[in-house]
C-alpha cells in the first residue's frame, strides 16, 4: 500500500522535479568572477588544529570524551605539537542541547590551542577546519543578551557538572577577539550556508565543482561588527585539477587577488585529492569513536540511558 502511495505522488512531482533540476543545471559563474589557470606550486610550512568529541547520555549526566590535535608538516613530515584530551560528566538537567555546550568547548580548546602555539609557527600558515566568520555570526545572534563575567585566571579546561555557559561564553568572546589578530590563518569550512557570489537556489561550491577545471574566485569580502569593532573576512573559492573537490576558503583580514594566488599556490603544495592532508589527518586524530567511548563508560561501570530504560 505504501509503495502505491509513493508511486502516485512520484507521478505526480517527476517533472516538477526534473524541470527544477534542469533550471539549476544551467547555472553558471560569470566568467569576470573566476580566475582560471594552472596554480603553481609553492612549499609551505603548516599547521593544523582539529578537536572532535562524543558523548553518550547516562543516568547520571551526559558523558563526553573530547580530544583535540595541533599538527605541524614540514617536508611532508607529520608532527603532533600540542594536543588536549577531557573527560568528564556533566548534569544534562541544566544542559538543553549536549552538542551546544560540547561545540562552544571544542572551539575554545580549538582557538587556544592556536594562540599558545602562534608564536611558534609565525612562518607557517594555521588551517582551522571551519568558518571563524560563521561562528561569529552564531555567536552575535545566538547569545547577544548575554552580559559577559569577567574571565577568571585559570583557564577552562573541563566542564563543571552544573555547566557554567555564561563562564564558558565570556572565556569564548574573550577568545575570539584574541584570534582575529593572528594574521596567518586559513579557514577551510566544509559546509557554509550562505551563497557569496550569487542569490541562487544551489550552492555556489555545486556549480564551481562543475563548470571549472583549475583556478580560483576574485576574493568577496564580509563584514563583521564585534564590541564595537569591524572585522573583514575575505572568502575564495578554489579548486585543483586532481580533484572535483571544491574549497571555499576563508581568510579573516583583507586579501586582494595577488594574496589570494599566493594562499592557493601554498595549499596545492600540502593537499592530496584537492585538501589539505595535514587537515584530514588533524580530523581523523580528534575522532572520538562511539567504540572508544564505551570503552570508558564500562571501565566506570556506566551504561547509557537507552540501555538502562530497554532492559
Amino acid at each position: 500500500m505504501i509503495k502505491s502511495i509513493v508511486s502516485k505522488a512520484f507521478k505526480m512531482k517527476r517533472y516538477e522535479i526534473k524541470r527544477r533540476i534542469y533550471n539549476i543545471e544551467k547555472i553558471k559563474i560569470k566568467d569576470n568572477i573566476f580566475i582560471e589557470e594552472d596554480i603553481p606550486s609553492k612549499s609551505t610550512n603548516a599547521i593544523a588544529v582539529d578537536a572532535g568529541y562524543n558523548y553518550e547520555i547516562t543516568r547520571y549526566g551526559i558523558f563526553y570524551i573530547l580530544v583535540a590535535i595541533l599538527l605541524s608538516e614540514k617536508e611532508k613530515r607529520l608532527n603532533i605539537i600540542d594536543n588536549f584530551a577531557d573527560i568528564n560528566i556533566i548534569n544534562y538537567i541544566k544542559v538543553k542541547d549536549a552538542r551546544e555546550i560540547l561545540d562552544i568547548y571544542r572551539k575554545i580548546i580549538e582557538t587556544r590551542l592556536i594562540l599558545k602555539n602562534n608564536i611558534k609557527f609565525k612562518n607557517s600558515i594555521i588551517l582551522y577546519d571551519g568558518s571563524l566568520y560563521m561562528d561569529i555570526l552564531n555567536f552575535i545572534s545566538n547569545y547577544k543578551n548575554i552580559k559577559f563575567n569577567i574571565i577568571p585566571r585559570v583557564p577552562l579546561d573541563t566542564l563543571d557538572y552544573d555547566v557554567d555557559l555564561n563562564r564558558m561564553l565570556s572565556e569564548y568572546y574573550a577568545l575570539i577577539k584574541l584570534i582575529l589578530t593572528v594574521k596567518n590563518i586559513v579557514c577551510i569550512p566544509k559546509t557554509f550556508t550562505k551563497n557569496i557570489y550569487f542569490d541562487k537556489e544551489i550552492p555556489e561550491i555545486c556549480v564551481c565543482s562543475k563548470h571549472i577545471d583549475e583556478g580560483y574566485t576574485k576574493p568577496k569580502y564580509k563584514f563583521l561588527n564585534l564590541n564595537d569593532k569591524g572585522y573583514t573576512f575575505s572568502h575564495f573559492y578554489l579548486k585543483f585539477k586532481d580533484s572535483k573537490r571544491v574549497l571555499l576558503i576563508e581568510v579573516p583580514d583583507y586579501i586582494d587577488e595577488k594574496q589570494a594566488r599566493e594562499i592557493a599556490s601554498k595549499l596545492k603544495s600540502i593537499c592530496i585529492g584537492g585538501y589539505p592532508y595535514i587537515l584530514r589527518k588533524a580530523h581523523y586524530y580528534s575522532r572520538v569513536k562511539k567504540c572508544e567511548l564505551k570503552f570508558y563508560m564500562k571501565r566506570l561501570n556506566l551504561k547509557s540511558l537507552r540501555e538502562e530504560l530497554h532492559k
